[in-house]
């Protein structure tokens, strides 16, 4: 998934997020729009996976996951202010999940 950012009121507030991937898979790669706007790229990484950002109203968020094995369950979400904003599961093998959405204001 992917982030690309909007020009947003500098009068709101920033939201918390906090993209999340868990299940039973045994090492999945991550991607995710990261701090400074840009992509980030994790291989191989142990589940669970979490890690907290802070966007604007009208942000885009991106989260996706790819199971590396040949069995277990993926479960990407993203909260928005401490609450699911979206969550996809795959009990796939070798399965990729994305989330992508825009925050709104």
């Amino acid at each position: 998934m992917g982030f690309a950012s909007s020009c947003s009121n500098p009068f709101d507030s920033s939201i918390d997020l906090r993209y999340e991937v868990t299940g039973s898979a045994e090492l999945v790669n991550i991607t995710y729009e990261n701090l400074n706007g840009g992509i980030s790229q994790l291989s191989a990484i142990p589940l669970p996976w979490s890690v907290n950002l802070s966007a604007d109203p009208g942000d885009y968020v991106y989260l996706s996951a790819y199971n590396r094995g040949e069995s277990g369950s993926v479960t990407v979400t993203i909260y928005e202010d401490g609450s699911v904003f979206k969550r996809a599961t795959s009990q796939r093998p070798c399965n990729r999940l994305c989330r992508r959405h825009t925050l709104i204001p």
